[in-house]
């Protein structure tokens, strides 16, 4: 049994595999993301040893379902916000720059493709991958997220007894922590590589010591921290690893139940018009519509209509997508 599947994708991971199991007659992979974002051949290593998907639980049906008769919901409900920062000129020259890169490094079945969204999930030439990572990082690690973070502290704080962070990298969580201080909140701590303490950091969290706890990267998985009641999202993406995951760290329900958690999402996009973002784009809506279609904030749809617009990315679009994620 392989939990966490994805991370068997590599070819070191599956080599080690192969030669330990071949022959094995039963196998079975456990993933909430089996397929690897941006990473085909890595998928194929995974499918092709432990085969094809047998069982999916839906999100929203296993919100509906209980651990034991009588019992707390597996999941918890949530309210879904997402906010806007907007990109500086500088940010907006760079996604430009990017989108070059990726324009001019576009093979050929990709290039005819008419769908720029699966052009880009589909197998990348090398430069044309970083290109898109490089492009998806200006979006990630945008300046003006920190006000609305500041925003989201003023109005929340006071409601808030165990939040999540999730920022980009260690850059963004310095950033993060001077609003903290700006703002006169001291009962935090962080979590990152760099830190020596970041066990201790963590256990202060999980016994209420701290409030907040300001991640990068390291909470994606395997973390148990059920009495967490708010998510923030600094380090916004459109890897279905990162948002599951990081998702997932808030709604799961401790004994005796929680209500419904709060999951603020900041979001960066470029404002000039593009057609080569069209990818991008709906690449980051199709997340902000499933988070909003799993939540109890369904009016938050308003809030990317003009995008969708801009971009001739209907309702449909995003629904018949995101359908395909959860087939029950």
């Amino acid at each position: 049994v392989a939990d966490e599947v994805h991370n068997c994708g590599t070819e070191k991971a599956m080599n080690t595999i192969t030669n330990t199991f071949t022959g094995t007659l039963c196998k079975l992979g456990l993933s909430a993301t089996p397929e690897r974002f941006y990473d085909k051949p890595g998928t194929k290593r995974i499918f092709d040893f432990f085969g094809g998907i047998v069982y999916q639980l839906c999100l929203k049906t296993a919100q509906k379902q209980r651990k034991k008769s009588g019992e707390e919901m597996i999941l918890s409900q949530y309210f879904y916000e997402v906010s806007f920062a907007p990109l500086t000129d500088d940010e907006e020259d760079s996604i430009e720059y990017w989108t070059r890169k990726i324009g001019t490094n576009m093979n050929n079945e990709e290039e005819n493709s008419d769908d720029a969204f699966e052009r880009e999930q589909a197998g990348l030439s090398s430069a044309a991958e970083k290109a898109c990572i490089q492009r998806s990082k200006v979006c990630k690690k945008a300046v003006n997220k920190m006000e609305e973070l500041r925003k989201i502290l003023k109005k929340e704080d006071k409601n808030i007894t165990q939040c999540l962070i999730y920022c980009a990298e260690v850059k963004q969580s310095d950033q993060a922590e001077e609003i903290f201080k700006q703002e006169g909140i001291n009962d935090y701590v962080k979590y990152n590589y760099t830190i020596k303490g970041k066990e201790a950091s963590l256990r202060l969290f999980k016994q209420s010591h701290a409030r907040y706890i300001i991640s990068v990267d390291g909470l994606n998985e395997g973390v148990d921290i059920q009495d967490c009641n708010t998510l923030i999202l600094l380090s916004s993406s459109t890897n279905p690893r990162e948002f599951i995951q990081r998702r997932g760290r808030v709604i799961r329900n401790p004994p005796g139940g929680k209500p419904a958690v709060k999951i603020f999402d900041i979001s960066a996009l470029p404002k000039r018009y593009n057609e080569g973002y069209e990818g991008l784009i709906k690449g980051r809506l199709l997340q902000i519509w499933e988070f909003i279609d799993a939540s109890r904030s369904h009016q938050e749809q308003t809030k990317i209509e003009t995008i969708r617009n801009n971009y001739n990315i209907s309702i449909n679009d995003l629904q018949t997508e995101i359908e395909k994620w959860c087939k029950d």
